[in-house]
Order: structure tokens, then C-alpha cells, then sequence
């Protein structure tokens, strides 16, 4: 999974998480059973939205470029620099920023060891769930087992559950099971009075009626999937708190008291001294976490205890799903970003060509991205919107190369190599100026401080003949790293919508200057500075 389809699965999550909390904010003053189907039906669609969202066809509210600077900051690491203030000989070095590209890389690692825990912690509770199922019997007690029969053709069951006694007096009564449940009463759950053995049986019995076992597993599930995401535990939690509390609706509807029913389940609490193993997977009784709000609940006589209907399943049910296609089909910015474009540009015997321009222009629409190859011809590009794109290097002496479709792939890596070939009429070659020469003319705004103290040999730019002969014009503006030496190193071209015969110009020219190394503690410091470069016509 990539970090593009994870962040965008999380951002829809939310918003179903979100819509899910309006929603059961809307229907407070309905009954618990209400919530708990809002609150599963959001969980339920966060678990399909990552399968929906790989077969549903895309759209997108508005084009990728709007992110593309900040998925290339995100994904690099090191977005353009500020160019440091050469001062006389005392300059602050200019240090690689703190890349979050190995960050970066590692959060779907991340990822994959979080989902791995919760998965263990899952299958641990549902190991457990079958080491308890192994320490039973089946009850044979035929006053329970006929009330048992009883509620269950009251709740509309086809067929009774299978009833357990644990060998344990201790046990919390519990319930689970999807195709055959199973209900989990303690081993001295024969001597109950009747008034003990209904409310616990009508309790499981509207466990297994409402389906809750399977919807908790699912909602583990989507723990496991989203367990990073704080909302995805409040809606865990609240699923579960919302699905006893209209258990105990079921109950108190049958006509019990209800405090009748709280201090039967109280009783029940304290002679449960730890009651089901941690992580089980069963739906216990009662918990003492919750015990206070469920007991709040049920001695308010003016709380909605009704069921849910069919007719209201299906309206839930249908309401998510024409909000699920939509946000699955919606795509991010983000997730319409390509991955790395990297390559390298080789002359005729086959040695890295240093400052070469390279160009992408995308296809159909006006964006142009710029870079320029290294000291061993290697180019790079990160992050750029997915699609067609048209590549272009240009390199003063050898013949244009371009290659007229290079397709680039959301989240995907792609490479290519580049072979120029020696031009029948190069393009004279800049030829170096003396230092007095340089102060005569500057093409460029520098600072004259900096120039006077630490450029001693500059090459003028050649007017590129095509771009004079179409009267182009323009500033090429260069970020340029000088090393300790004071040879300039990974220029880049900070406006690529410039022509790029200018931009090639401007490149051919600086890569040749040579600065006096600046002194930082008496030490050579690599430094960074702007260059701007203007191509201007003679009116």
C-alpha cells in the first residue's frame, strides 16, 4: 500500500468518522440501538473503502497541481533553499536540510507494523475465545434451557443458541458466534433464581438477535486497518458501549425493573474478581468500566429504548453507501502524484554529460518542470502530476534529444537514460573573462559585495540564436551550490517556465565560473547563492 492510497483512505475515513459523529450527534434522543447501527455502518464503510476505492473509476474535484509543491517537499525533503548572504570571506555553510524522505519512506512501514500488532492482538482475543470455548460443558439444566427456548421464539430466532456453563463460578456470562453462537453462563448458573436466569438470557439472546458478535469483529478489523486513527477507536468504543446499552433496552422492554435489573447485574460484576481473559473476543456481560453509565441509563425512564426496524437498517444502510461510492471515487491531489523520474545523460563514449538541461512538459496542458543533470549526468525529478509528459535535454554541443511520450504513473517510479549525440554545428563554447572584464558588464543581479569579494572568473551566456531569431526574452534565475573548492554544483533552474534554450544558456555559462572558496572559521565552507540571469533584446 502506498502512502498516497493511505493518506487518502485516512482522509476519507475521517470523513465518515466525522458524518458518523454528526449523525449520532443528530439522533441523540433516540434509542441506543439507533446509534450503534449509525456507528456500525460508518465502521463498516471504513473497512470497504480501501477495496472500493481500487475497482471504483476516479474523479477528481480539481487538477493535482495544487499539491504538487507540497508532496515534492514531502517526498524529497528538501525543497528550494534559501540562499545564504556571501559577505566577504565569513559566510554561515549551508547544511543539507533534515530530510523527511527516509521519514517518508518508512511511514508504510509503519503502517504494516501497526496493522501486524492489532492483527496478533485479534487473533490472540479469538484464541482465547476458543481456549475458554474448550473449558465447558453443555447445560443440561432444563429450567434454563426451556426459558432459553422462550426468549428466543420471542425475539424471532429460528433456532436457539447453543448454552455453555463454564467450569468456573467466576465466569462473565458472555456471548459469541455468528452462524451458531454460543452463550457463556457460569458454573453455578443452575442454582439462579428464575429472575437471574431471564434478564441474562434475554440480555445474550439480544446480542445474538442484533448481530452484535460479527459487528464487532468487524469493527476490530477496521481497528486493525485504521489503528493509528484516534476516531477509529472512539467509534470501536462507542460501538461497543452503544450495543450493551441497547441490549439492556431489550431487557428493560420485556417489563423488568430496572432497578431491579442493576443490581442483578451489579452482583454479577462483583463475584466476576477478573472475569473473561483479556482480549476476548466474547461479548461480555458487563464491564466495571462502563457499569456507571449503563446504570444511568437505565433508571432514566424518558430514553427511546425501541429496536431498530428492517425499514431502518435499509435506509442506514443505503444512505452510506450513496456517500461510500463517491468518496471512494473521489481522488486526492495527493494520490495523483507520480513517484520518482530519474535517469542519467550520456555522451557519445558513454561518460555522465554534467549540466545538461532537462525539460518535461506535460502534454496537453502549459507546465513546464526544469532540472539539471550532475557532475556523473544523473538527473531527478520527484513528485510530479501523473500523466503524459513530453522530455527534453538540451546541452550546448550535442544535438536536441527529445522523446515525444514518457507516461508518468501515480505513486510509481519510472527511469530513463539518455544518449546524446555531437552536433554538426555546435554552438560556440563561452569563453572565460578576466576578472576586470567581469566588472565591466554583468548580465545578472548579484550581489556586489559578494561578486567583488569572491567571483574571480565568470563566462558571459551566449544569446541562444533560436531564441533571438523568435526575440525571446527573459530572467533565468539559478540556485547554485558552491562547493568548497568554489566550483558551482547542482544548479537548478528555479523558474522552468522560462525558455529552455535560455535556461541551457544560463547553465552552460555558471556551471564555468569559479569563486574563491569561502572561509567559515578559517575552514572552506560550502555555500549556496542565487543567480539571475537576464537575456535582453537591443530594442
Amino acid at each position: 500500500m502506498s502512502l498516497t492510497f493511505l493518506a487518502a483512505c485516512t482522509v476519507r475515513a475521517t470523513l465518515i468518522f466525522i458524518l458518523a459523529w454528526v449523525a449520532a450527534h443528530w439522533a441523540r434522543r433516540r434509542s441506543a440501538a439507533w446509534k450503534h447501527q449509525i456507528w456500525a455502518v460508518a465502521m463498516l464503510c471504513a473497512v470497504l473503502l480501501p477495496l472500493v476505492a481500487g475497482f471504483v473509476p476516479g474523479w477528481r474535484v480539481r487538477p493535482p497541481e495544487a499539491a504538487i509543491q507540497f508532496w515534492r517537499a514531502a517526498v524529497t525533503g528538501a525543497g528550494p533553499v534559501a540562499a545564504s548572504a556571501l559577505r566577504g570571506m565569513s559566510v554561515n555553510a549551508t547544511t543539507s536540510p533534515a530530510s523527511v524522505s527516509a521519514v517518508v519512506r518508512w511511514l508504510p512501514w509503519v503502517w504494516f507494523a501497526g496493522v501486524a500488532w492489532m492483527t496478533l492482538r485479534l487473533l490472540t482475543g479469538l484464541g482465547r475465545l476458543i481456549r475458554m470455548s474448550s473449558r465447558t460443558r453443555p447445560c443440561f439444566d432444563e429450567h434454563l434451557l426451556s426459558t432459553l427456548a422462550n426468549l428466543a421464539r420471542q425475539l424471532g430466532l429460528k433456532q436457539s443458541p447453543a448454552l455453555l456453563v463454564a467450569l468456573d463460578a467466576r465466569a462473565m456470562p458472555c456471548t459469541w458466534g455468528f452462524r451458531k453462537p454460543r452463550i457463556l453462563l457460569p458454573a453455578n448458573c443452575e442454582k439462579w433464581p428464575a429472575d437471574r436466569a431471564v434478564m441474562v438470557l434475554a440480555h445474550e439472546l439480544a446480542h445474538v438477535s442484533r448481530g452484535d458478535w460479527p459487528v464487532r469483529l468487524m469493527a476490530e478489523c477496521a481497528r486493525c486497518v485504521y489503528w493509528f486513527h484516534p476516531l477509529a477507536w472512539i467509534a470501536a468504543a462507542k460501538i461497543a458501549e452503544q450495543g450493551e446499552q441497547a441490549c439492556d433496552d431489550a431487557v428493560l422492554a420485556s417489563g423488568i425493573r430496572p432497578d431491579r435489573y442493576a443490581r442483578e447485574l451489579l452482583d454479577l460484576v462483583r463475584n466476576a474478581a477478573t472475569a473473561n481473559p483479556q482480549w476476548s473476543m466474547a461479548l461480555a456481560m458487563a464491564h466495571s468500566s462502563n457499569l456507571e453509565r449503563r446504570f444511568t441509563a437505565m433508571l432514566d425512564s424518558t430514553l427511546d429504548r425501541r429496536r431498530t426496524s428492517r425499514r431502518t437498517l435499509l435506509f442506514t444502510s443505503t444512505t452510506a453507501l450513496l456517500l461510500l461510492f463517491p468518496l471512494a471515487a473521489l481522488r486526492l491531489p495527493g494520490q495523483e502524484v507520480s513517484g520518482r523520474f530519474s535517469g542519467a545523460v550520456y555522451g557519445p563514449n558513454g561518460s555522465g554529460l554534467p549540466n545538461a538541461t532537462v525539460v518535461l512538459t506535460r502534454t496537453g496542458a502549459n507546465t513546464r518542470y526544469m532540472t539539471v543533470s550532475d557532475a556523473t549526468g544523473a538527473f531527478e525529478f520527484s513528485a510530479l502530476a501523473a500523466g503524459d509528459y513530453q522530455l527534453t535535454v538540451l546541452k550546448n554541443g550535442f544535438v536536441d534529444y527529445k522523446v515525444p511520450h514518457v507516461a508518468l504513473e501515480a505513486s510509481r517510479d519510472a527511469a530513463l537514460n539518455v544518449n546524446l549525440e555531437v552536433g554538426e554545428n555546435p554552438e560556440a563554447t563561452p569563453k572565460p573573462q578576466a576578472p576586470s572584464e567581469v566588472r565591466k558588464r554583468i548580465p545578472f543581479d548579484m550581489n556586489k559585495q559578494t561578486e567583488a569579494a569572491v567571483l574571480l572568473n565568470k563566462v558571459n551566456p551566449s544569446y541562444p540564436a533560436e531564441a533571438k531569431a523568435a526575440r525571446v526574452q527573459g530572467v533565468v534565475i539559478l540556485d547554485a551550490s558552491i562547493n568548497t573548492e568554489g566550483v558551482p554544483e547542482s544548479l537548478k533552474v528555479m523558474n522552468p517556465q522560462i525558455d529552455p534554450a535560455l535556461a541551457r544558456a544560463a547553465v552552460e555559462a555558471v556551471s564555468q565560473w569559479r569563486y574563491q572558496p569561502v572561509l567559515l572559521n578559517g575552514d572552506p565552507a560550502a555555500v549556496r547563492t542565487t543567480v539571475r540571469v537576464n537575456f535582453t533584446l537591443a530594442e
